[in-house]
């Protein structure tokens, strides 16, 4: 699944594509990907005003105070062609443009979601008014007021997009290595020291990856077809029986949260430590 990093390049990418253009129509090839939430009788033409972010979504802001939200999920993309190109397998959602050229979402699995919402509702909508703050933006103080008081596994909580938005399998096992922290390590166990150096690796780790185009592990592609390069960054994740770049301890995969996990044995021990007191206000 595109993560942080593979979005923020997304959109990084898109924003000269889609700069100054107008959105003349919104053509679904199959039903259930494009939902239209707005409920604006006559939506198009409207042209784009803005590209960003915000956690694993990508924003297209359009005038009139309408979103085109585009959420990749497992295997969706964006590219962006020459109206008329052959369409390839898998495209699910054509977006006409001005100038002869349309923006068209692939989606092999069919799991993500392309909407048209108003600001206005997708500001009250649970899912996007719960996300945790940014990565890129956080203190230490707030990482270790939104992460610390978590009972869960610390690789769990860093996935918990209500604590903190964007992260997810890849970059958490990465973050995790680089501080030493085993991934089933109790969130309320991790001290309060332990956290300054964790925003500056999470910090670090992200940034790279981004500069870095993202990871490609299987589907991923950035709108202009690149594969991203950063997996060859990757220290254990997808890295299992290899040594350890730091001890050459092999590489162990487990499950925690579900999900597959991959940390050193030697550099990220499980350590028994009593959890904080909860404070009355806790970050939830």
């Amino acid at each position: 699944m595109p993560e942080l990093p593979e979005v923020e390049n997304v959109v990084r990418t898109l924003g000269p594509m889609l700069h100054g253009r107008t959105i003349e129509s919104v053509c679904e090839e199959f039903d259930g990907v494009f939902l239209d939430a707005a409920g604006v009788p006559e939506p198009w033409p409207r042209a784009i005003v803005g590209l960003r972010r915000r956690a694993k979504l990508i924003m297209i802001e359009l005038e009139g105070d309408l979103l085109l939200v585009v959420h990749l999920r497992m295997t969706g993309s964006l590219e962006v062609l020459a109206a008329g190109a052959p369409l390839a397998k898998h495209t699910h959602v054509v977006i006409g443009l001005d100038r002869g050229k349309e923006l068209r979402y692939r989606d092999p699995r069919r799991f993500g979601r392309v909407r048209l919402e108003s600001v206005a509702s997708l500001a009250a909508e649970p899912f996007f008014a719960g996300l945790g703050p940014e990565p890129l933006e956080i203190t230490a103080t707030e990482l270790e007021q939104r992460l610390g008081t978590g009972r869960g596994a610390i690789k769990a909580v860093l996935l918990d997009q209500r604590r903190l938005a964007g992260i997810g399998n890849i970059y958490a096992d990465e973050i995790l290595h680089a501080c030493g922290l085993h991934p089933g390590q109790p969130a309320n166990t991790v001290l309060p020291r332990e956290f300054p150096p964790m925003l500056a690796h999470m910090q670090r780790i992200l940034g790279s990856a981004i500069r870095g185009g993202g990871s490609t592990i299987r589907d991923y592609r950035s709108p202009d077809g690149q594969a991203g390069s950063f997996q060859s960054s990757h220290e254990v994740f997808g890295r299992t029986g290899e040594p350890c770049p730091g001890c050459a301890t092999p590489i162990r995969k487990i499950r925690v949260a579900g999900r597959g996990t991959h940390f050193c044995p030697s550099c990220q021990p499980l350590r028994r430590r009593k959890p904080r007191r909860q404070s009355s206000s806790r970050t939830s």
